[in-house]
């Protein structure tokens, strides 16, 4: 039984292949997140803890990013 994506890994999976649910707001946050320094990637995670640490396993765990592309169907 395939699993559903986390509302941390959709947010991923929009952010890399742009699928277009990534409003003006979405995209500008992926940026945020992306840019931001360890003080301010805490402040951004009380207001969206799942994105922050998607993004947070994006750059260091291996092998996440390509778990999150097999549970969407792109690997």
């Amino acid at each position: 039984m395939k699993r559903e994506l986390s509302v941390g890994e959709q947010f991923l999976i929009d952010w890399q292949y742009n699928i277009g649910s990534l409003g003006s707001f979405k995209y500008n946050l992926t940026k945020t997140i992306v840019c931001a320094d360890d003080e301010n990637l805490e402040r951004l995670s009380k207001g969206f803890p799942e994105e922050v640490e998607a993004i947070k396993r994006f750059r260091t765990e291996s092998g996440y990013w390509s778990s999150v592309q097999r549970i969407a169907g792109y690997k």
